[in-house]
């Protein structure tokens, strides 16, 4: 019997995924680890309970807490992340495969319940996401008020009397709000497949944002792995940005939690795109040197961020005047102060 075009394309969209799953089970202890082979078989499968996903053990609060402390979600929630992850590259891979089929091939009995699912998770109902994720990501506007470059590098290297290099700042000040939304939106066009990663993002930060750091690290170095485009780290460096606007020490330990993803990301990017999420990698760095007064170690890491900017600037590229005024910010601030 030839199965259905919705087993099919979930068994594909699912492939990758088991894998991380695989990968969390080998650094889990004994415990979560036997959780995690029960969500790697049964993931897909509708009758999986938590409170009975090991015959025999009683599945307590001790035993949620130690999943959460090492894979930085609930069990419930590891799940139904892995679960609409899933169901969001069907939907944006195929308007051929019917709503209600996507939701009963990851798990769901009733097109209501996936529904609720996944819009309490993305914000979005299926079909919505799925028109969304066809659409083309929209242009950044260029900022409007690009300073000339020797303007820029006369007061990054101090040349400039206090007040003029106070008058650059406080231009660059004002451009902060549309600095991060260049940024992000500087890529190129997310893939549809890949357009459920902001959202992935946004839900990894709404559980861990209230953790203990070192769950918050456990949770970055799990997740990570699961994003194919920057959304993640975009996501983290923008809330390090404004958590330090309050709190420099909150602002400091968010930018490690950006810095964290990197690893797992830089091998699956373009070398363009990997280029600026390394130069931004070091201005978030030299960020949280500077909130934590290491100012030697702040210059060095924007020193390596503008030698890289130097060295690898594509004029067309418009992340590139979004990265400098950034990193003129910073810096300006960094001088004056």
């Amino acid at each position: 019997m030839r199965e259905d075009p919705a087993t099919i394309l979930c068994r594909q969209v699912a492939g990758e995924l088991l894998n991380r799953i695989r990968d969390d089970r080998a650094r889990a202890s004994v415990q979560v680890a036997e959780l995690l082979g029960v969500i790697e078989d049964r993931l897909l499968d509708p009758d999986l309970q938590v409170v009975s996903m090991l015959p025999g053990v009683k599945i307590d609060k001790n035993l949620i807490t130690l999943f959460n402390r090492e894979v930085g979600l609930t069990p419930w929630a590891y799940i139904t992340q892995c679960r609409m992850e899933v169901a969001g590259r069907m939907l944006a891979s195929t308007e051929d495969i019917p709503v209600w089929r996507v939701g009963t091939a990851v798990g769901y009995l009733t097109p209501k319940s996936f529904t609720r699912v996944f819009k309490k998770w993305t914000k979005l109902s299926p079909r919505e996401f799925r028109l969304r994720s066809g659409k083309q990501a929209a242009k950044p506007p260029l900022p409007r008020e690009l300073l000339k470059p020797d303007e820029i590098q006369r007061a990054v290297r101090g040349d400039l009397p206090p007040a003029e290099a106070a008058a650059i700042a406080g231009r660059l000040g004002r451009l902060q709000d549309q600095i991060l939304s260049n940024y992000q939106l500087s890529s190129a066009a997310i893939p549809r497949t890949e357009s459920i990663e902001p959202m992935m993002a946004r839900n990894v930060w709404r559980w861990i944002k209230d953790q203990p750091e070192a769950t918050q690290q456990a949770a970055i170095e799990s997740q990570s792995a699961a994003f194919r485009t920057p959304a993640l780290f975009h996501l983290l460096c923008t809330k390090s940005i404004a958590a330090g606007l309050e709190d420099d020490v909150l602002g400091a330990q968010i930018s490690g939690l950006a810095l964290m993803c990197l690893p797992a990301l830089i091998s699956k990017l373009t070398e363009p795109e990997a280029c600026i999420i390394l130069i931004r990698g070091h201005i978030i760095a030299g960020l949280a040197m500077q909130r934590c007064g290491k100012i030697n170690d702040a210059l060095e890491y924007y020193g390596m961020a503008n030698r890289m900017l130097d060295v690898s600037a594509q004029p067309g590229h418009l992340a590139y005047p979004a990265l400098t005024m950034e990193l003129c910010l910073y810096w300006a601030i960094l001088e004056l102060e």
